[in-house]
């Protein structure tokens, strides 16, 4: 199962997430300043997914969301961050994501991460990349 953490609860369930969220902002690049996430989670700016097995309701993934609007005023439901294990268990998922996104008005779901993403997500079009090049600090 999927579940989506009411913003009050963030806070509880950060403790348990933590490590799949590290590791998703790591693969992908990105810094993961836990106390800004935390604070967006709280005010509802991100949304915070947890999967876990129905049976023992051990963890198997969580990821953040976010969405926003577009310069056309269309709005994006913004895969953050996803971490997890076991990924055939709770990959299927992101239909149920792709749903809420919908239902929030959104006329997409993107996700920006590792190359890897293409491959077990046949149905998203890969629309680029993104290039980053480190520059020498001059202080």
């Amino acid at each position: 199962m999927i579940w989506c953490v009411q913003p009050a609860l963030a806070e509880a369930m950060l403790p348990h997430v933590r490590g799949f969220l590290r590791a998703g902002y790591r693969r992908s690049g990105n810094s993961y300043a836990e106390n800004i996430m935390l604070n967006e989670l709280k005010m509802g700016r991100l949304a915070l997914w947890v999967a876990y097995r129905q049976g023992d309701r051990a963890i198997n993934a969580a990821m953040t969301t976010r969405i926003y609007k577009l310069d056309d005023g269309r709005k994006v439901c913004h895969i953050c961050a996803l971490g997890g294990r076991h990924m055939r268990a709770w990959l299927h998922y992101i239909e149920q994501i792709e749903n809420y996104a919908a239902w929030e008005g959104c006329a997409k779901v993107r996700i920006e991460g590792r190359e890897g993403w293409s491959r077990l997500l046949p149905a998203f079009v890969r629309r680029g990349v993104i290039l980053e090049r480190e520059v020498a600090s001059h202080g």
